[in-house]
């Protein structure tokens, strides 16, 4: 009876070796093929917009301001500029919807293109080519709206440049991608109906509720301003970027990045 009791224990211990393997051999067969799955579904893109399929990685606004004589006179220092930020500053898989502002009064503004950035340096080189093809196209297309001269000559009244801001930052908070958020204001900052925001002084354009008694809520928003032609002066340039960094402070931005764009004369 012993002895029968030691083989039905081994045939036991035997089975459940069968089982504990064949177990382990079918959860990693799954493992690999769900690896696999996301791997696909990860390396494919949408065609339109070259965003992946499973959705954009960040989320980059630019709002571009042209008003004014935005022209061949500074054109190259500011196409220059461009060219270095669609190709090195923004990653890869990343949306980015651009706005032009290109009315006296405020108004509703749609994007004018909304494209991901298919390539970077870091990419397999067995897709390079084929992404650095999708790349030129993204640049081009960028570029096109970017540096295409304003429908008119005059002025932003300065109450619709602030309003637009805010209707930028609404548009990246109920944006439905995940990771990053930044806003580019890409503007000449000359704006008409004021005294171009009480010569850039924070505290005395928000006493005077110059935008409104409330400012918009940039939390977990990075901001970058460019302001093309600026200031030609150190201390034009010192008031820009103290109204801009305060402005950040205010709205809770979590970062500010102020940039001069020179024209060539």
């Amino acid at each position: 009876m012993s002895r029968l009791r030691k083989t039905i224990k081994r045939l036991s211990n035997v089975r459940l070796r069968y089982v504990i393997l064949g177990s382990a051999l079918i959860c990693i067969f799954m493992l690999t093929m769900a690896i696999l799955q996301l791997d696909r579904r990860m390396g494919a893109i949408d065609k339109e917009t070259y965003c992946p399929l499973y959705g954009p990685m960040g989320h980059y606004v630019i709002l571009r301001d042209k008003s004014g004589p935005i022209g061949a006179v500074h054109g190259s220092e500011i196409g220059a500029y461009f060219q270095r930020l669609l190709r090195d500053e923004i990653p890869q898989s990343y949306l980015v919807s651009m706005f032009t502002l290109e009315a006296t009064t405020p108004m509703v503004l749609k994007p004018k293109l909304q494209l991901c950035n298919p390539w970077s340096d870091k990419t397999h080189a067995v897709l390079e080519r084929n992404l650095r093809n999708q790349k030129i196209d993204f640049e081009k297309k960028m570029m096109e709206v970017l540096m295409a001269p304003g429908v008119f000559s005059g002025r932003v009244l300065e109450v619709s440049f602030f309003a637009d801001i805010e209707d930028m930052v609404k548009k990246l908070q109920e944006s439905n991608v995940d990771g990053p958020k930044r806003l580019y204001l890409v503007s000449r900052m000359d704006f008409e109906g004021s005294t171009s925001v009480n010569g850039w002084d924070f505290k005395k354009s928000r006493s005077e509720e110059v935008w409104g008694k409330s400012l918009p809520d940039l939390s977990g928003i990075e901001l970058q301003v460019v302001i093309l032609d600026g200031a030609s002066d150190d201390l034009g340039r010192y008031k820009f970027d103290e109204f801009w960094k305060e402005y950040a402070n205010q709205t809770g931005a979590s970062k500010i990045v102020v940039q001069h764009v020179p024209s060539i004369s």
